[in-house]
């Protein structure tokens, strides 16, 4: 069998017993230091970094006083109704009612004012007293701001608290190119909005949209937001920032 000439010569080498013993080679001792301080740098971020929290809810935009539902007080045939879209001042009529044979007509005012977004009735229905007749909005009078109300879920809301930075996405309106609408937390309901008995139901939080001198009149992320008006009883997505917490705090989250 025949060797290698070079291995031969290796074997009559003695060992070198007094040559200090390399563990690493200087490339591998960098690469050591570069990660050590990458994980002295990520340990930092997890005690002093901080992280946004947000809480993502929907709701409506609406004017203040929400809606109501306007009621007859008599029996009677609607002859007339008022025309979807008309606002009305306090006292108005709403609707009229034709009564039986000598009687004159009834008279159904809008003892709250506002403007008339639905009608739940038609010309010739019968109705009784107590039957809704149309659903008025109170607020939506002339120079009067929009509100959103969303529902926050009962395990969230003890986040939510009064002047908290909001952001809407309003329904319809692109985000990409218009922005989403600035607003902040205004109020709180002091009981949830429903109960089953079992499980508590979401709390209604009222949020104040911040006004500018823009086509909406409201202040939006972008510079100008849309070039038209935004209407009521519009469907939004709201992102109520709630703070920053260390990222180690959400491991237990």
């Amino acid at each position: 069998m025949l060797y290698r000439f070079k291995a031969l010569a290796k074997r009559r080498d003695p060992d070198q017993l007094d040559v200090p013993l390399a563990l690493a080679s200087p490339r591998g001792w960098v690469v050591t230091l570069v990660i050590g301080f990458c994980m002295l740098a990520l340990i930092g971020w997890g005690f002093l970094g901080r992280v946004p929290q947000h809480v993502t809810v929907t709701g409506r935009l609406q004017y203040p006083g929400g809606l109501v539902t306007m009621q007859s007080d008599a029996r009677g045939t609607v002859k007339k109704l008022t025309e979807l879209g008309v606002t009305l001042d306090q006292g108005d009529a709403l609707a009229y009612l034709q009564r039986g044979a000598g009687e004159d007509d009834a008279r159904i005012s809008g003892v709250t004012g506002g403007r008339v977004i639905q009608n739940l009735v038609s010309v010739g229905d019968v109705v009784d007293a107590g039957t809704p007749i149309s659903v008025v909005e109170p607020g939506a009078t002339e120079g009067a701001a929009l509100e959103a109300v969303v529902e926050v879920p009962a395990w969230q809301i003890p986040s939510v608290s009064r002047g908290q930075d909001v952001k809407l996405t309003v329904s319809g309106i692109p985000s990409v190119q218009y922005g989403v609408l600035r607003g902040r937390v205004e109020s709180l309901a002091p009981f949830p909005a429903a109960t089953d008995g079992t499980q508590v139901g979401p709390t209604q939080v009222v949020i104040r949209l911040e006004r500018a001198d823009t086509v909406s009149g409201y202040a939006w992320t972008s510079h100008n937001g849309p070039d038209r008006r935004i209407e009521s009883q519009t469907p939004v997505v709201a992102d109520i920032s709630i703070g920053e917490v260390p990222p180690l705090a959400l491991l237990g989250a």
